[in-house]
């Protein structure tokens, strides 16, 4: 009989299942309307149409909450990471879906503005930790570079967010997406190749 306690525990592919649970909302924009998709404005503003709203809020909520239970009840058992910036990453995330958006509020604009930027900054600096904390040369470059993409493109987003006729911005906004997903990713996948030799796995500290 197999020894369960040998099996790989479900919150291991939590952050697999966060990046397929943020394709799927970006998809569900898509399907649920195109048109408004066509004008290729920057993603949060999906949150600002009724026929796209509620899965703007329920998908990236649902896609923190995700990443939050990974780093909090699997990564950091296996490698230097910060718990402390990724929960407060994770929260302005949750913060950035759940609160009404309305650009024409230049309050509120601003208010997702700082939300956004320190959503964004608590990430990059969370995946820089892991690549100054760790010893491993594949996960402290990947970590490296993925952070760099992320200050240079949340730079130049955050200069630009106020011409919402750029469609430029989206593709920014994608492509750190893309870096942050593929780190996450990586360091799913690193973690249970650990897993498989535990005597190489890297001690942790908090954070």
């Amino acid at each position: 009989m197999a020894d369960k306690t040998q099996r790989t525990p479900m919150v291991a592919y939590a952050a697999a299942l966060a990046v397929a649970v943020q394709w799927l909302t970006l998809f569900g924009f898509v399907i649920l309307d195109f048109k408004y998709a066509e004008q290729l404005r920057p993603i949060r503003y999906f949150a600002t149409q009724q026929s796209t709203q509620q899965l703007f809020t329920v998908g990236f909520t649902l896609s923190a909450i995700l990443i939050w239970i990974f780093i909090t009840f699997w990564a950091k058992k296996f490698v230097k990471i910060s718990f402390i910036l990724f929960s407060i990453s994770m929260a302005f995330f949750i913060a950035m879906a759940t609160i009404p958006f309305n650009p024409d509020d230049i309050q509120n604009l601003v208010q997702h503005e700082n939300v956004t930027a320190l959503f964004a900054l608590t990430y990059v600096l969370g995946m820089l930790h892991v690549g100054v904390r760790n010893k491993d040369a594949g996960l402290r470059r990947r970590s490296f570079i993925c952070g760099a993409i992320g200050i240079v493109l949340g730079i130049t987003i955050f200069n630009t967010n106020n011409a919402i006729n750029t469609t430029s911005i989206i593709f920014y906004e994608i492509i750190c997406a893309l870096a942050a997903q593929y780190w996450i990713l990586y360091l799913s996948n690193y973690i249970l190749q650990l897993k498989k030799t535990p005597s190489e796995a890297l001690s942790t500290s908090p954070a």
